[in-house]
């Protein structure tokens, strides 16, 4: 078995090293009383964007009724993904195929998959049990677009055989041996799921947290859906990038309790997580529209 790092917000990865934070640019991570690296509450003194307007992950107070129609569309296959492990993520990345993805009159390729755990967004102020980023970028990577997935523990259930695949290529990894997943269909994944997506605009949720996001959020967990949404928002960990466009699921996908602890297994290997925990606490909406799609 490897040494693992989990998954965390998008495009950006950082190397973290074992260093005292001091200056710009300083070592990140998701414990907070550690002095070799900064944790969330100080990532905007080194990352200045973390400090921004459009941060994500953001809280969605869910809705009822007719929504709008989203926007949000797929086209192509890539089911090969490249899994590497460094400090911080479990990085899935784009192997074989080609599929893309358009959203409110822009296309995106699809890049890349992660995982967080608990949930980075939250639903009526209550985090699910985790939550996949499945990443996209624009040609020149001045965008990005990111569906969310959450995951929930499902008492008496099964795994996701989707989900499966992923924790199998998570034991297989090694930081000096990335491994080769062959996954079915994510587009369908997410259709399957996404009844009800909330799309708002945010950031990246690791440093820099830049907000070039253009965050979709399902809302129901990886089980089967109900609802989507969508918000502007950034990336979630430095530099917090304010490029994205987020798209949330509202259904989740299930996942049982035995792998939820093979999930969290790995998790706790990495360095920069808090005993696995590996999510940006919410941030304030700043006046952000959020949408409910169906």
């Amino acid at each position: 078995m490897k040494f693992f790092a989990t998954t965390s917000a998008v495009i950006a990865s950082c190397v973290l090293a074992q260093t005292t934070v001091s200056a710009a640019g300083a070592p990140w991570g998701y414990k907070t009383n550690d002095a070799t690296m900064a944790g969330p509450a100080q990532w905007a003194d080194h990352y200045p964007t973390c400090g921004g307007s459009r941060q994500s992950p953001i809280d969605i107070t869910t809705t009822t009724g007719n929504a709008a129609t989203r926007t949000l569309s797929f086209s192509g296959e890539c089911a090969s993904f490249n899994l590497t492990q460094t400090t911080d993520t479990f990085k899935a990345s784009v192997a074989g195929g080609s599929c893309a993805a358009s959203a409110n009159g822009a296309s995106y390729n699809m890049a890349q998959f992660h995982i967080h755990a608990p949930s980075e967004h939250t639903l009526n102020g209550k985090p699910l049990d985790g939550e996949v980023h499945f990443v996209h970028s624009n040609a020149d990577g001045s965008a990005l677009m990111v569906v969310g997935v959450f995951l929930q523990v499902a008492n008496g259930g099964a795994t996701d055989p989707w989900m499966v695949s992923v924790l199998d290529g998570m034991e297989a990894v090694t930081p000096a041996a990335p491994t080769t997943m062959s996954l079915g269909s994510y587009s369908n994944l997410v259709n399957t799921n996404a009844v009800r997506l909330y799309n708002y605009p945010g950031s990246l949720t690791t440093p820099g947290c830049d907000e070039i996001v253009d965050w979709w959020v399902v809302e129901q967990p990886m089980s089967i859906s109900s609802a989507d949404f969508n918000y502007p928002g950034s990336l979630t960990t430095p530099g917090c990038d304010e490029i994205v466009d987020w798209w949330v699921v509202e259904q989740p996908m299930s996942i049982s309790s035995a792998d939820f602890t093979r999930l969290q297994t790995q998790l706790k290997e990495l360095s920069v997580t808090d005993n696995g925990n590996n999510a940006r606490p919410v941030l304030p909406l700043n006046g952000r529209t959020i949408a409910s799609l169906q």
